[in-house]
Parts: structure tokens; C-alpha cells; sequence
């Protein structure tokens, strides 16, 4: 008795027919089912048979409110539990860099008129981990910029101290290199010397940058404490470090302003 153990491969026009046989048979019930839900049939290109628009419908394209172009559902930005706003990955991609770079910490969502913050987290998936890590600095700066705060006066160390605790603080010990300093004056420990008189027994580097200041006639961001300098424009001034606006008067105009604001 022969062994008919060889492989027996169907023809592919068989497996056509067969096809064909089984779309005829549920033909009916399905194209029912279309018109009961209001989905429109569609002709398959390869098989040749009756099929639906559900997945288009699953898929809705949505214009960019940025670039104005189409994209898919799938590259739509999700702004976590906030707002809805269409906008493509790519494009929040780039408007946070570009906030990032101009120091913002709370990045507003670009839609008009819209008051929603960007959440972070939600970010994070679609921008680079350097972006994402500098964006991070920012917001712990801006969350430590409620607090009174000094920096160390010595010179190998300049660690920022915060008043956590709230009060009239004088004496402070740097939680870096354990040196006391004045808090109120920024200085080294004085004790028993008051602040204005310990400021004449400065030494010679601290006299000469206070005549640098005066000289180019420098300014101290009421938000971040650093030095600002306006080398032309109006009088209008938002620091590159904390994005805080605020206006760089002299003593001439500071003036006219009611309380010395």
C-alpha cells in the first residue's frame, strides 16, 4: 500500500472560490447591519467584497490649530485631564522648546484664549529628555521664587538659601558649607556690628562692583535677585532668567511713581 503522506497545497483559485462563497453567505446579514448603525459600505480592493467605513470613523483626521494642517487622531496631543485643543505632537514639540528657551516654567496651552496650563507628564512622552530635564529646572526655580531668599556671600560656595519657614530671619547657616552669614544683608556674620556699619568694612572687590553697578547703572529683578542690565528699548523689562516683567527706571522717574513702586 503506497504511503500519500506528500503535502497537498490547495489552489489559490480554489481559495478564491472558497472566499467568495463565504462573503456571499454573510453578504446580507452584513450590509443589514451597516444600514441599521448609518455606516456606508465601501468595496474592498483586494478581496472585491462589501466592507465598512467603521475604521475611518474609529480614526477621524483633525486639523493643527498651529501649522494647520491634517493629522490623524493618533498624532493628536493630549493634554491630561486639562483641555482638548487640536494640536499635532510635533508642533507642542516645538512651542515648548521655544518656551523652554525663553525661560517659562508654567507653559501655556497655544490655543486662543485658553487659560490651561501644559502638563509635564503629558509632555514628556513627546519631547526630548534634555528639553524635558531643562523644563524641570524652570519649574523648580518658579516654585522657589515665593520664598525670601540670599545667597551665600563666600566666594567658593554661592549656595541659594530659602526662608522656608517665613519670619524675620537675621542669622542663617549655610546648609552648604555650614558658614554663618547675615540674611538680611547677604553678608558674612556680623555679630554685634549692624548691617550698615559692617557694609564700610567691605573689601576692595565689593566696593568696586558696587561702583560697577552705579556706573552702568544696574537694575535687580524683583523676582530671581540678579543684577539686569538695558542696553537699549523702553523702559519695559522681562528677565531672561525667571520671565518676570517689571520696569527699569531711574532715580529720575522712580519719582513719579506713587510709593516708590
Amino acid at each position: 500500500m503506497e504511503n500519500n503522506s506528500e503535502e497537498v497545497r490547495i489552489p489559490s483559485l480554489t481559495c478564491a472560490i472558497f472566499y467568495q462563497t463565504i462573503l456571499q453567505e454573510y453578504q446580507p446579514s452584513m450590509e443589514n447591519k451597516s444600514e441599521e448603525v448609518g455606516i456606508p459600505n465601501l468595496t474592498c480592493e483586494i478581496c472585491i467584497g462589501s466592507t465598512t467605513k467603521s475604521a475611518e470613523i474609529r480614526s477621524p483626521s483633525l486639523t493643527c490649530e498651529i501649522c494647520i494642517e491634517p493629522t490623524t487622531h493618533q498624532k493628536k496631543f493630549e493634554n491630561k485631564n486639562r483641555c482638548a485643543h487640536p494640536f499635532c505632537t510635533d508642533c507642542i514639540a516645538k512651542y515648548i522648546e521655544v518656551k523652554v528657551e525663553e525661560r517659562v516654567a508654567q507653559v501655556p496651552c497655544p490655543s486662543l484664549n485658553c487659560e490651561e496650563l501644559l502638563d509635564p507628564l503629558s509632555c514628556s512622552q513627546i519631547i526630548s529628555v534634555g528639553l524635558f530635564e531643562k523644563w524641570c529646572d524652570l519649574l523648580c526655580e518658579s516654585t522657589v521664587l515665593g520664598y525670601e531668599s540670599a545667597y551665600c556671600p563666600f566666594a567658593n560656595c554661592s549656595e541659594k538659601i530659602l526662608n522656608e519657614c517665613g519670619g524675620n530671619i537675621i542669622r542663617s547657616e549655610c546648609p552648604n558649607c555650614k558658614k554663618l552669614l547675615c540674611f538680611q544683608c547677604n553678608q558674612s556674620w556680623h555679630a554685634g556690628i549692624g548691617c550698615e556699619e559692617n557694609g564700610g568694612m567691605r573689601d576692595e572687590n565689593d566696593i568696586l562692583f558696587d561702583e560697577l553697578v552705579e556706573r552702568n547703572k544696574w537694575k535687580i529683578c524683583p523676582g530671581c535677585k540678579y543684577r539686569v542690565e538695558r542696553n537699549e528699548g523702553c523702559q519695559n523689562i522681562k528677565c531672561r532668567f525667571v520671565s518676570f516683567s517689571f520696569l527699569h527706571l531711574t532715580a529720575r522717574f522712580e519719582s513719579f511713581l506713587p510709593n516708590g513702586a
